[in-house]
Parts: C-alpha cells; structure tokens; sequence
C-alpha cells in the first residue's frame, strides 16, 4: 500500500455487537423477557457458549430447525468462529428461503472471512426478501465502504440503514466515512454535524470526524490536532491511534510517529499496518537494525505487500546490502508494476550493483508512470550518460529543464553533463543559474568548482570548493577537487592536507560498507499508504 496523495481513512465504524435478527421487531419486542440477576452480569463469552449449547440442543431434537440454525450461527460469530457460523447460516437460509435475518447475518458472516463478493451476494438476497431489512442494508453498505469499491453503492444502502434506524450513531458514522470516501465533503460535514447534536460533547468520535475532514482538506497539522483530542477523549480508540500515526508520518514528524505507532504495535501485534508505519518511522529516524526487525514482520503479516518490499529494499540499501535490496525491490514491481517507489529504488540499487542497464530501465519505467517527477528523470539521465548514451542523456536534462524551468537539478544535471563533454562555457552557465536558484546546493557548487578549475580560473573555483567542503564536510570527491586546484595553484602544503582527508575517508566509507563501497544513501517517501 503506497502513500498516495489522497487520504483514506483507516478503519471502518462497525457495530461491536451481532445483531441476532431471528424475527420482525414487533416479534422481538413480544418476545423479550425480563433478564435475571446472572444474564445481567454473566461474561458475554459464556452467554454466547450458553446460546451456542441451547440451540445444538434444539437442533438434536430437529436438525431441520431454521430458528435454532441461525441462532447458533449468531452464537458462533460472537465466539469468532467464522467457518462454523457460516455454514450454519447458509443452512437456515436453506432451510427457510423468507428468512431475511439468516441472509443478513450470512452476509457479515462472509464480510469477517474477507470472502466479499459472496457477502455482497447475501446481503442483496436478504434485501430481495425484505427490501427493508435494516441489517442487509447495513452490512452491504459496509462492504461497499470497506471495499471502497462503489462507494455510491455504500451511501445508498447507508442512508437507508441510517433512515431505518436513525440513533444508531455507528452507522450514521459509516454513512459519513462513505461520504468522505465518495468525495462529497458537504454531505459528511452535514452527517458529523447531526452527530454533534446526537452525541455527548465526551464522545471521540466527534474530534475524530473533524481530523477526518481535515485530512481531506490537506490540513495535517490540524487534523493531528483533532485526532489528538480525541485520544484524549478515549486513549484506546483504535482508529484515532491509526491515523493519527498516519498523519504524523506524513508530516515526517517522526519521533512523535515513533511515540504512537510503538504502542500501536505492542497492542496490535497482527496489524500489518502498525507493523509498516513502525518500520517507516523507525528507518527515517535512522534506526535501520530495529527498522529491518519490523518491515520482515509487515510482510510475514502482508506476504503481498509491494510497499512492505519496497521499504525492505530501502532499508537494506541503507545498510549497503545492494544485493538484497535489489532482490526485495524486484519482488516490489513484480507485486505492482505500477509502484512507482519501487521502480525508482530499484533503480537506485541496480546502479549501486553497477548494472546501468537495469537502472536505465527501471527509472524510464517510473519516470513514465510520473513523468514530473525531478528524481527520476534526472537518474535516468545519469544513467543514460553512464551507458555512453550522450544524446539521450543530454535530452532528458534539457526536457528536465523545460518542464520545471524553477529547479536547478536539471541545470545541474546539464551542465555537468556539457563539462565532461568539454563544452566549458555553456556548462559554467548552466551550473551559475543552478547556484542562482539554490545557492546552497552542493552539486551546483562542486560541479562549478570543478569546471572554473579546468578553465584555470583558480582563485574563483577554491573560493567555490572551500564551499562546498564547508557544505558535506564528509564528500571526499570535494575535498579530493579542492586538493587539485590548490596543488595547480601552487598550495602545495594546503593540498596536502586535503589529500590526507580524502584518503582517511575512503578508509572509513570502505569500513561502512564492508568493502563494496558507497550505500544506496535512499531516502524514504513518507507520502505513501
């Protein structure tokens, strides 16, 4: 699950308990007694075992007894077992073709077993019986929601669950989640508006939708503000605790990230999703060892998660493990060719490996799924260059140029690019207006510097060198470009000393990584899900 610019809300609102619709409410309600002193306090999982027990019994007597058939698929839903309810429920429906409440009950069946087109199928069956029958509505509406398949389809069986039964604040808050999913941000301000009035000033689920509707808006801060509060409210609240860690990791607020998704994944140990923001957070706040710990785990949980894969590749390239962050990206695309993410670091692994060909390829890939992307357009032009393809090289930075005439990396890109080419004059242009738009970019500076030293315009290239030494005090190809226009200047001693640092960090990167030279040096997005 990359994170895309648009914001999807975790968590779907869904009613805790089963409704164990048998009957037509009038029934029900003729039916009820007067709890006794144990029901009243008794664990809701022995109720449930006690339901289960009665109807088997009532079933021994008439194994053809729809009503006990659909009770014990209640109880057995209750006490998660899932298969089990569902072949009871598909039986009673069976057994007795009228029975909207077995359909409805059959339909969450399948929903909680993820098996969702059979549970869509159910739910309409339910609502061919009685087109009315609150809980077809509401579950069908909530697989449209979960699925985010249809979510005009969600708001239609929504509303009318909602319409049926208007104090049910769950499902007036599913009905403002399909709304928000659908785009329509009038019809879910006016939805959290009638929950204000419905609900006490206490309840989270009021901060909550607010955060929800910032989120929308592309108000982050805001929207941690509101997700804040409502943790205050309720500290467990699960959907707040998710996507307030969303939230912060998309404002790379990540020591904060780390405080919320920490927890999260402590209590939720099955969570893909905590499992992931956990490892993001934990790789951009350097952390690799425990990050590596934490991604492997996501995908134990999502074998078939290409966000999970590709953040493995980004965190073993940090490591320097070209080989295997390679291995993971490849697994990426293979999952979804279209990640973009994946592509671009697989390209920057294949070059890390030296395989200019595949980086080649993998960047033209993500630069046609994002043609305005700056990153990948300019190391596909590296590589390109690389591969002894001038022309095209040369193209791709000029196209660079034109499409964003405001960001020097395409300067940059060319006129290094004309420098190595021997075009002198036009690189020291090209590199001049990359300074002028960003004064403090390293590149621009080093390349500059290193183009007025072939020109022998001395004085003007140390001056530009000293610079960008003072700018990446570890980059041992400035120092090493320093140590050669002094040396051609007659600084023999100043040189010297230059050289001395070069060698003393090549002695310490070789240490790094093991040998195999510089790491893959990635640089996490943190606007995925």
């Amino acid at each position: 699950m990359t994170w895309g610019s648009r914001w999807s809300c975790f968590a779907v609102s869904l009613s805790v308990c089963l409704v164990a619709e048998s009957a037509s409410r009038a029934e029900q309600e003729a039916q009820k007694k007067e709890a006794s002193h144990v029901e009243r306090f008794s664990d809701p999982r022995t109720k449930w075992q006690e339901a289960e027990r009665e109807a088997s019994a009532r079933l021994a007597a008439n194994p053809r007894d729809s009503r006990a058939l659909a009770d014990r698929g209640v109880a057995l839903l209750n006490l998660g077992r899932m298969e089990e309810a569902a072949g009871d429920l598909t039986r009673a429906a069976e057994l007795d073709p009228a029975s909207a409440a077995a359909r409805a009950q059959l339909a969450y069946a399948y929903m909680l077993l993820g098996r969702m087109p059979e549970a869509i199928s159910a739910g309409q069956a339910a609502l061919v019986v009685d087109p009315d029958n609150q809980a077809a509505h509401a579950y069908v509406g909530r697989i449209f929601l979960e699925g985010g398949s249809d979510p005009r389809q969600a708001i239609t069986h929504l509303k009318r669950a909602v319409e049926l039964t208007p104090e049910d604040s769950n499902l007036r808050f599913d009905l403002f989640s399909a709304y928000r999913q659908s785009g329509d941000l009038l019809h879910a301000n006016a939805e959290l508006r009638l929950l204000r009035a419905i609900l006490p000033p206490t309840d989270p689920r009021i901060p909550y939708g607010e955060g929800l509707l910032e989120t929308d808006r592309g108000q982050i801060v805001r929207a941690i503000e509101r997700f804040q509060k409502a943790l205050q409210a309720n500290p467990r609240y699960a959907a707040a605790r998710y996507d307030l860690a969303r939230a912060l990791v998309q404002s790379e607020r990540w020591k904060e990230a780390l405080d919320v998704v920490g927890p999260l994944t402590r209590d939720y140990p099955r969570s893909y999703t905590a499992a992931y923001l956990h490892a993001l957070a934990l790789e951009n706040s350097q952390r690799l060892e425990e990050a590596l710990i934490q991604v492997r785990r996501a995908i134990s949980l999502e074998p078939r998660s290409a966000d999970a894969y590709t953040l493995l590749g980004i965190v073993l390239g940090g490591h320097g493990e070209s080989n295997e962050a390679a291995s993971a990206l490849e697994t990426a695309a293979r999952l979804d060719p279209k990640s973009f993410d994946a592509l671009f670091y697989l390209g920057r692994a294949q070059h890390a490996l030296g395989n200019l060909t595949g980086a080649r390829d993998a960047f033209r890939r993500a630069t046609e799924l994002k043609p305005d992307d700056v990153q990948a357009q300019f190391f596909l032009a590296t590589a390109l260059e690389e591969l002894g393809d001038a022309e095209g090289a040369q193209a791709q930075y000029q196209e660079l140029i034109q499409r964003r005439p405001q960001d020097p990396r395409g300067y940059v890109g060319l006129g290094d690019f004309q420098a190595k080419h021997g075009q002198l004059e036009p690189a020291v242009a090209a590199l001049r207006r990359a300074r002028e738009l960003d004064p403090k970019n390293f590149e621009a500076t080093l390349a500059l510097g290193r183009t007025l030293s072939r020109l022998g315009q001395y004085d003007s290239a140390v001056s530009l060198l000293r610079e960008a030494v003072e700018m990446t005090p570890n980059s041992a190809e400035a120092h090493f470009q320093l140590g050669l226009v002094l040396h051609r200047s007659g600084h023999g001693q100043e040189a010297a000393r230059e050289f001395a640092i070069v060698d003393r960090l090549n002695r310490e990167s070789r240490s790094r990584t093991g040998g195999m030279g510089q790491a893959m040096d990635p640089k996490p997005r943190s606007n995925r899900e």
